[in-house]
């Protein structure tokens, strides 16, 4: 029956190899209990609460880090560990020889990402963006920032299984792991390290880097 309910869900969501069925989002979830009942569910539920519990430590380690190891190395570290982790799902999916371990795998990383995202890339920039911001236009520049953070989430959620099938879900966590590296790049490169400093400070380490 679990093979049915796989199949099904992975011929909605156009996925061609079964070993991509653990790929489900909240919403499947749901609607398999829904029609199987929830005990077919347990697993995907154990997995799902694993995920959770990462991202509440993630976000513990980092309250508790930020003014100690810097807002800059913890973007670093957290981007670093979600393109390692999406290269992982990448060859999880793609490697013939990672095939017999696909399953924990793609936990693995999935974990590992959420985790790495909690400790820098989710909590720093509603910290770091206040704090390189003159007062006079803080307001207007941090609400367009996150304005164009979640119309971007939005954008991403809109046609990722649309790339899903016309790509492969191997390809696209490669492409995920790819901006995450240039993330890197660029955090290396262009962000300043304001722990610690005043405006004036941070408008002086600006000006060097621009």
């Amino acid at each position: 029956m679990q093979a049915s309910i796989y199949g099904s869900v992975k011929g909605k969501l156009g996925f061609e190899d079964q070993n991509q069925r653990r790929v489900l989002g909240f919403g499947e979830l749901k609607k398999i209990e829904q029609v199987q009942g929830p005990g077919i569910c347990g697993l995907l539920r154990g997995e799902l609460a694993l995920v959770g519990l990462a991202n509440v430590l993630g976000t513990a380690v980092a309250s508790s880090l930020m003014d100690q190891q810097g807002r800059k190395s913890l973007l670093l570290t957290s981007f670093g560990g979600m393109a390692a982790s999406m290269l992982l799902l990448s060859l999880s999916f793609t490697w013939k020889a990672l095939a017999p371990y696909s399953a924990p795998l793609s936990v693995a990383g999935t974990v590992i990402y959420v985790l790495s995202f909690s400790l820098g890339a989710g909590p720093v920039p509603a910290l770091l963006l206040p704090e390189i911001f003159a007062s006079r236009i803080r307001a207007k520049a941090v609400s367009l920032s996150l304005g164009m953070h979640w119309i971007s989430n939005f954008v991403i959620g809109l046609y990722f299984l649309s790339l899903v099938t016309k790509f492969g879900i191997g390809t696209v966590y490669f492409g995920f792991a790819d901006v995450c590296l240039l993330a890197v790049l660029y955090i290396a490169g262009n962000i300043v390290e304001t722990k610690g400093r005043s405006l004036e400070e941070i408008e002086r380490a600006l000006s060097v880097v621009t």
